[in-house]
């Protein structure tokens, strides 16, 4: 979490309840490591972008970090099983800064917000991100909230369905 007041309310979070397995990072997930810019929603504390998004809410940004997976995991001799992305927009970037990590983890399931108005505005090409979770070996399901079951996602797909939702994605099931 890299804003300052939700990293800090996530700490107390997790020492009110007890949680002993938790590693705090105060970094974002990108594609690059060093300083960058959080532009800050006045709305919605959970809508905090790493792009400065036009016509928008957004008055303020602070100076944070970034960190690729790449990097961070490099030494990391354990498996990684499961990766949640919903990080506004900045998916494309995190996925390829997750390269390496995703080659040595073939088995790893992911769970990520899937807006294409949010990437676009970020550059990144909503398409793209499908087709390289479909290159890297995983099947993308649609995680249908009103009947708790998943769509299978076939590529090529229309977008216009997709105005928000949660991506689960996985190697072909059975296979």
């Amino acid at each position: 979490e890299p804003d300052p007041t939700n990293f800090s309310i996530l700490k107390k979070n997790v020492e009110l309840n007890g949680y002993r397995n938790v590693i705090f990072i105060q970094k974002a997930v990108s594609n690059k490591i060093g300083a960058i810019k959080l532009y800050l929603s006045d709305e919605n504390k959970g809508d905090h972008r790493i792009y400065n998004p036009t016509n928008d809410y957004r008055n303020s940004s602070v100076d944070i970090e970034s960190v690729r997976l790449d990097d961070y995991f490099r030494n990391y001799q354990g498996r990684i099983d499961f990766i949640k992305m919903d990080i506004q927009g900045a998916e494309m970037l995190a996925l390829e800064g997750m390269s390496a990590l995703l080659e040595k983890n073939r088995n790893v399931k992911m769970m990520t917000e899937f807006v294409p108005g949010i990437l676009r505005s970020n550059n990144s090409d909503p398409t793209e991100f499908l087709n390289i979770l479909a290159r890297i070996g995983l099947t993308i399901f649609h995680i249908n909230a009103k009947y708790g079951n998943l769509e299978k996602v076939n590529l090529p797909c229309s977008l216009k369905s997709f105005s928000g939702r949660t991506l689960f994605c996985a190697k072909e099931i059975g296979a």
